[in-house]
């Protein structure tokens, strides 16, 4: 297996995502039973939603590259 220059990159995208799994464990932790869950914590869930599906399918083509590089 040879050194590739987009292990690094990969790694990088993988630890955004984590962080944006933390961001959104936050907002989870924030709603409370049985009350009514504020807009603007379900717009901020959807928006680290999305965010967190980019990061991972941004990764994923990079993986794939590297693959197809070896």
């Amino acid at each position: 297996m040879s050194k590739n220059k987009d292990y690094p990159e990969v790694t990088k995208l993988l630890d955004e995502a984590i962080n944006i799994i933390d961001k959104i464990s936050a907002f989870i932790s924030r709603i409370e039973p049985n009350k009514k869950v504020e807009r603007g914590i379900l717009f901020q869930l959807y928006q680290n939603t999305v965010l967190l599906r980019e990061k991972i399918v941004e990764a994923r083509m990079k993986s794939l590259s590297m693959n197809a590089k070896e």
